[in-house]
């Protein structure tokens, strides 16, 4: 790539440009205030173009060859989504982990904070 040629990433969310902030590694929509991590946005772009690619298969030709091609394309897109979903959902399901162990220790931290203000 040459210098006079940037690469721009389009917000998932709403489609407005993103832009690259290097203090937290991450890629802020000032459009909707969405932010995603590189690999968000790669995984966005890669459904586009398998989008892309699966609406022109479909409305290519009818012939007995090109709709074994569909089908095919139609199932490695499908295994992708459902592979991008589950890690996107084990994503999910950690950070909550996580935050419920934060909560727990800030309720904790309450509790000992309750303590000792009945003990005065």
């Amino acid at each position: 790539m040459s210098e006079s040629q940037v690469l721009t990433h389009k917000c998932p969310n709403c489609g407005g440009p993103l832009l690259f902030e290097p203090k937290n590694q991450k890629f802020h929509c000032e459009y909707c205030g969405s932010t995603f991590t590189e690999q968000e946005v790669s995984d966005f772009e890669a459904k586009q173009e398998a989008a892309k690619v699966t609406d022109s298969l479909i409305s290519s030709g009818s012939n007995a060859e090109t709709t074994n091609e569909k089908k095919k394309l139609l199932i490695a897109t499908k295994k992708e989504l459902t592979k991008t979903l589950t890690k996107k959902l084990d994503y999910f399901s950690v950070h909550l982990v996580v935050q419920k162990s934060s909560l727990m220790r800030q309720l904790l931290q309450l509790g000992a904070i309750i303590v000792i203000i009945q003990l005065f």
